[in-house]
């Protein structure tokens, strides 16, 4: 007789252990919500809906952590940690959605969250990329000459072809242009020297290579003339607020869309940038522009998520996104990272851009267990080989 304790990270993987065990198929249905725990966060709860949720949970075998002076009615409101197994969660939905005081507006969240189920295909322009088990790497090309880390480097075009090929051959799933430096304090470039700089390096990367190109841009009009140079994906740091026209564009024209978070404008995102709650107010800024972009007529299978590390953060707002990266999720969204050598890792470790390479390989295999779909790079061959051998290492993979 041998007893250990083991690890279950997701109630497939608990479904897979019973499929060994020899459990039958309905047994595992019963069983496998219970195996997986949730924790839900609701803020701003009424004394009422406190002590309805909290009697709830303590009749489904599970609790609800309360304000302490809930119990006297000394405070008027209280956040809540409501725990518990799937099961759980689904019995006490259920509960609630009876109830008055709005707690059945409680109940279709909860139900909602517990229900989640992440879109793992990411549709643009008649074409779709499979994130369920490979992680995407997205390729940076900058043809600037003022990038923080390769401006200058490639803005001929046969050095950006180059790269670009470089790119791919080290395992680059997609190529990301862009023609404007977005690095803290960074000024703008007006639209005519963003095309001239963009469109015929994607022109050429398009009769060249078979792969899909996204164009770093919030500018609607640099997105029409992307688009008829052949891209399939707008990376628009601004989430689509920067430009009103932006949606319409991305609609009209079925390509896919990251909608990003930034705090303020690259002049001025990093001046003392502030958060109460990081992942909270983020969260309620994808509430919003992916609201904007439904209404627009993106499809929601062709969205993805970027917090925007960097972009209006603190080092502590960029280490707590990382380590809470999964709390995204809530939007049923791919979510994609962009780590590569931002200054974050330097200010921790007391690096220049030019050694943050490793730091950078760190924080994305964190990205990677933390669940980031997509990490937005510049160093293809280092970021494919740890995020292949974590995949295979979590995956438990087994070749000869």
């Amino acid at each position: 007789m041998k007893i250990r304790e083991i690890f279950i990270r997701s109630t497939s993987e608990a479904e897979n252990i019973m499929q060994k065990i020899g459990v039958d198929e309905i047994g595992i249905k019963v069983m496998s919500p219970k195996t997986s725990y949730k924790y839900i966060y609701l803020k701003d709860m009424t004394l009422t809906q406190c002590h309805i949720i909290k009697q709830v949970a303590l009749s489904n075998d599970t609790d609800a952590a309360v304000h302490k002076q809930v119990i006297t009615g000394k405070v008027e409101k209280s956040d809540i940690l409501l725990f518990g197994t799937l099961k759980q969660l689904n019995r006490i939905a259920d509960s609630l959605s009876h109830q008055q005081f709005k707690l059945k507006e409680v109940a279709a969240e909860i139900k909602k969250i517990v229900e989640n189920k992440k879109n793992r295909l990411w549709k643009f322009r008649g074409k779709e990329l499979d994130l369920s088990e490979k992680k995407a790497i997205m390729g940076i090309l900058n043809v600037t000459p003022d990038s923080f880390s390769d401006g200058g480097k490639f803005n001929k075009i046969d050095d950006a072809l180059t790269r670009c090929e470089t790119m791919i051959k080290e395992g680059a799933d997609i190529i990301d242009v862009g023609g404007e430096s977005t690095r803290p304090g960074a000024g703008k470039v007006n639209l005519d020297e963003e095309l001239e700089r963009v469109i015929p390096v994607i022109e050429k990367i398009k009769q060249n290579f078979d792969l899909p190109v996204s164009i770093d841009t919030y500018k609607s009009k640099v997105a029409i003339e992307a688009a008829n140079a052949g891209v399939e994906i707008v990376n628009d740091i601004s989430g689509l607020n920067f430009d009103d026209n932006m949606a319409d564009v991305i609609a009209e024209n079925k390509l896919g869309c990251c909608i990003m978070h930034i705090l303020g404008t690259p002049e001025d995102m990093q001046k003392n940038p502030y958060y109460d709650d990081v992942i909270d107010e983020i969260n309620d800024y994808f509430m919003g522009a992916i609201e904007k972009g439904l209404k627009a007529g993106i499809e929601t299978e062709s969205m993805v998520i970027d917090p925007g590390i960097g972009f209006g953060k603190r080092v502590i707002d960029n280490v707590t996104i990382l380590n809470r990266l999964g709390e995204f999720n809530i939007h049923g969204l791919p979510v994609l990272i962009g780590l590569s050598r931002k200054s974050f890792m330097g200010k921790i470790l007391g690096l220049d851009v030019d050694d943050r390479l490793y730091s950078t390989l760190g924080a994305q295999i964190v990205a990677f267990m933390r669940g980031a779909d997509i990490i937005r790079v510049h160093d293809v061959k280092a970021a494919y080989d740890s995020l292949r051998i974590a995949e295979a290492i979590v995956n438990e993979v087994n070749t000869p």
